[in-house]
């Protein structure tokens, strides 16, 4: 065998070799052959991925999400009293707004109650 055709084949077979360990192209897998396997790793990720999407979404579910609504809107028979508290809470955005979280269609506004000192 000439040295050069030598040479190509032992490049040939370095690069099946290679691909071997690299693809898992000869079917060898093993515990934590994601470590070298990036086809096995992929799919490790994807598995991965699948779990936290659904985790996410079950998350996104339960979660509530602070609103503001206009003061002109506020319940008519508000006292002063939870007025004051709620007051605390709000801010001025051209308009003050109070914060509230809604679950199950009922609004529930937010207080702050301040210590006495």
């Amino acid at each position: 065998m000439k040295p050069e055709d030598r040479k190509r084949l032992e490049q040939h077979i370095s690069m099946i070799t290679d691909q071997q360990y690299t693809r898992g192209g000869n079917g060898a897998h093993w515990d934590g052959c994601a470590e070298v396997h990036w086809d096995c790793k992929i799919a490790e990720l994807e598995a991965e991925n699948a779990i936290l999407t659904a985790e996410l979404a079950e998350l996104n579910n339960k979660a509530v999400f602070i609103q503001f609504e206009n003061e002109d809107e506020l319940p008519a028979d508000i006292s002063s009293d939870i007025y004051s508290a709620m007051f605390n809470c709000s801010h001025v955005d051209v308009v003050r707004l109070f914060p509230y979280i809604k679950e199950n269609g009922q609004k529930y506004y937010l207080v702050m109650l301040r210590e006495d000192e």
